[in-house]
């Protein structure tokens, strides 16, 4: 058993299929939590799988149910659903290029379309001192095609200058 606790106090963030929750004493650990077993299993894995080339944050959990920590109000929820510990990566602006190179890179290394790489499911986390752009929804939405965040016959944003995929318009 782990000593992780959500924290049912603080931020949340709510997607179409999990949910990220704080951990009790934990800043740069997060809990993602899926409806089922079996999207939290597809999920780990493909994070996992980007995370071996720096391309999502790192899991540190097998797939688990944890326990809310009591409230200040006193109300304390069942444990929650399934789902894993996963590295916390920061939001911050990213340009339609950096999007494209994420998607490009995922690809390049894995073999996998990130289709869903609208600006809600990309991250940042620190290596080496610097921070490195990821993938933050690994969820099967993100890579079954059918949630193509830009429209275009393959995943990205192209460049909003220059309309290709593989530019060289750093400032965009």
């Amino acid at each position: 058993m782990t000593n992780y606790e959500i924290d049912n106090d603080s931020w949340f963030h709510e997607g179409g299929y999990s949910q990220l929750y704080p951990l009790i004493g934990y800043e740069n650990l997060a809990f993602k939590e899926y409806s089922s077993k079996k999207r939290a299993e597809y999920a780990k894995n493909i994070q996992k799988k980007l995370s071996k080339f720096d391309l999502a944050p790192e899991v540190l959990s097998d797939i688990i149910k944890l326990p809310y920590a009591k409230s200040l109000e006193g109300w304390t929820p069942d444990n929650s659903d399934w789902g894993y510990v996963t590295e916390l990566a920061q939001h911050g602006t990213v340009s339609y290029k950096q999007i494209q190179d994420l998607v490009n890179e995922i690809f390049k290394k894995t073999k996998l379309k990130f289709w869903d790489c609208h600006f809600s499911n990309i991250g940042y986390i620190k290596r080496n001192g610097k921070k490195k752009i990821v993938c933050i929804d690994t969820g099967r939405e993100s890579f079954d095609g059918y949630s193509n965040a830009w429209g275009f016959a393959d995943p990205g944003p192209k460049c909003s200058y220059c309309l290709r995929y593989q530019c060289r318009c750093s400032q965009y």
